[in-house]
C-alpha cells in the first residue's frame, strides 16, 4: 500500500475507535437516521480485511481462527433457525466485526505514537460526551439529581459503557510518561467529569466496573515493593474519597441508593437472573439454541416478550448451543492468558483494565456483534502487539 493510503486508513481506524460514544448516542440526536455513520465506517474498514494477514498478528492469531469458527457455526445455525434474516444479520454482523479487529489492530499496531492517541483522544471525546450529557443536550426528559440520566430512542447503559472504556484510556494517558503537563490537566478534568457522568447514569456495572477494574489492573501491573505499595494507596485514596464526594454533594439521595444497592438481596431480585434462567431452561430443551439472532424466540416462547439474554456467553449458548458457547470461552480466556505475556507495566496496566471492564460487561449484556465488545477488543490486542514488538526490538538490539 502506498504510504498516503496507511496514513489514511491508520486515521480512519483512530477516528472509529476514539467516537465511540458519539455512536452509541448517534440515534437519539438524528432519530431519522436508520445507521450512525460511524458504524458505516466500521463497515466500509472491514471490507479492507483482504489486505491484511492474521499470520502477522502473532500469538492471536489462535483467537481469531477461533471467531471464524464461531462465524461458521453461526450460518450454519441457519438449518434450525426460526427467522433466517435475523440470523443472516446477525452473523454477517459479526464477520465484519473480525473483519474490522484484523485492519484495525494490523494499522494500529505499525505505529507505537498510536497508543497515545487513542488514550488521549479517547479521553477527550469521552468527556465532551459526558459533560453535554449532564447538561441535557441528548436527553428526553428535565435532567434532575434523582434521576438516572435519559436517552432518546437508545438504552443508557450502553453510553455508560461506552464512556467507561473512554474513562479508562484516560487513567491510562494520565499513567503514561513524558506527556505535556497542560495535557495532562486536560485528561484530569475529563476523566473527572466522565467518573461524575457514570454515576449521574446510575449503571451499576459502569461505577464499579471502572473502579475495580483500575484496582484490579493495578496490582497485576505493577511490582509489589514499598514505592508501589504506595502509589497504590495514594490512588485507591483519591478514586475513594471522589467516589464519596460526589455521592455526597452532587447525586441525588435517590439515585446515590440506587448505585449502592448491591447487596445479595439486590443481586438476587434482578431480573437479569430470571432471563438467565430462561436461556438455562431453553437451552436444556433445545440444545443447538435458537439459531443465530434470535434469542429473543425463547423469551417470546416464554411469554417474557421479545428479550436477550444480557450475557454474552448465556447468549452464545442459547443462540448457537455448546459450541458457541465454548468457542466464546475459549476466545476469553485465550486472551486472558496472552495478556501476561505483556511484561511493560503501563501496557499490562492498560490491557489488563479494559480486560477486565470488558468482562463485567459481557457478565450482563449481550453485545458481540456491536462495537461495544469489538472496540476494547481492538484496543487490548493492538497494546499487547505494541510491546511485543517494542520488547523485541529492544532484544535485538541488544
Amino acid at each position: 500500500m502506498k504510504p498516503l493510503t496507511i496514513l489514511l486508513i491508520q486515521n480512519l481506524v483512530l477516528l472509529s475507535i476514539v467516537l465511540l460514544p458519539f455512536d452509541q448516542l448517534f440515534s437519539s440526536v438524528f432519530p431519522n437516521f436508520p445507521v450512525s455513520p460511524f458504524r458505516v465506517l466500521t463497515v466500509l474498514l472491514s471490507l479492507l480485511f483482504f489486505r491484511y494477514n492474521i499470520n502477522n498478528l502473532k500469538q492471536f492469531k489462535g483467537i481469531f481462527i477461533l471467531f471464524y469458527a464461531y462465524c461458521g457455526w453461526s450460518f450454519l445455525s441457519f438449518f434450525w433457525s426460526s427467522y433466517l434474516l435475523k440470523s443472516f444479520i446477525y452473523s454477517s454482523q459479526i464477520l465484519l466485526m473480525v473483519w474490522f479487529a484484523i485492519v484495525a489492530i494490523s494499522e494500529l499496531i505499525k505505529n507505537e505514537d498510536n497508543f497515545i492517541k487513542l488514550a488521549f483522544y479517547g479521553c477527550i471525546v469521552g468527556g465532551i460526551v459526558a459533560q453535554l450529557s449532564l447538561m441535557g443536550v441528548f436527553s428526553e426528559r428535565e435532567i434532575t439529581l434523582d434521576h438516572r440520566i435519559s436517552f432518546a430512542d437508545i438504552g443508557v447503559n450502553a453510553v455508560a459503557i461506552s464512556i467507561g472504556y473512554m474513562l479508562i484510556l484516560g487513567i491510562v494517558y494520565l499513567f503514561s510518561k513524558g506527556q505535556p503537563i497542560l495535557l495532562k490537566v486536560i485528561a484530569i478534568a475529563s476523566c473527572f467529569i466522565m467518573f461524575y457522568f457514570i454515576l449521574r447514569t446510575g449503571t451499576r456495572s459502569g461505577v464499579f466496573g471502572v473502579l475495580g477494574a483500575l484496582g484490579l489492573a493495578y496490582i497485576f501491573s505493577f511490582k509489589v515493593n514499598y514505592l508501589n505499595l504506595f502509589k497504590f494507596a495514594v490512588f485507591t485514596s483519591i478514586l475513594f474519597f471522589s467516589f464519596q464526594f460526589l455521592l455526597d454533594n452532587y447525586v441525588g439521595s435517590r439515585l446515590t441508593e440506587r448505585i449502592l444497592s448491591v447487596g445479595s438481596e439486590d443481586i438476587e431480585g434482578d431480573s437479569r437472573n430470571q432471563l438467565w434462567s430462561v436461556a438455562y431452561d431453553y437451552f436444556s430443551h433445545h440444545i443447538f439454541g435458537t439459531g443465530a439472532g434470535n434469542e429473543s424466540v425463547a423469551y417470546i416462547e416464554y411469554g417474557i416478550g421479545p428479550r436477550e439474554a444480557h450475557n454474552v456467553f448465556l447468549s452464545s449458548l442459547l443462540q448457537l448451543g455448546f459450541p458457541g458457547f465454548f468457542i466464546i470461552l475459549g476466545i476469553h480466556v485465550t486472551l486472558f492468558s496472552n495478556l501476561y505475556k505483556v511484561r511493560t507495566p503501563i501496557f499490562r496496566f492498560s490491557v489488563f483494565s479494559l480486560f477486565i471492564f470488558l468482562s463485567m460487561q459481557m457478565l450482563k449484556g449481550s453485545f458481540l456483534q456491536t462495537r461495544l465488545f469489538w472496540v476494547p477488543f481492538v484496543i487490548i490486542i493492538a497494546i499487547a502487539l505494541m510491546e511485543y514488538k517494542n520488547r523485541t526490538a529492544k532484544y535485538a538490539i541488544k
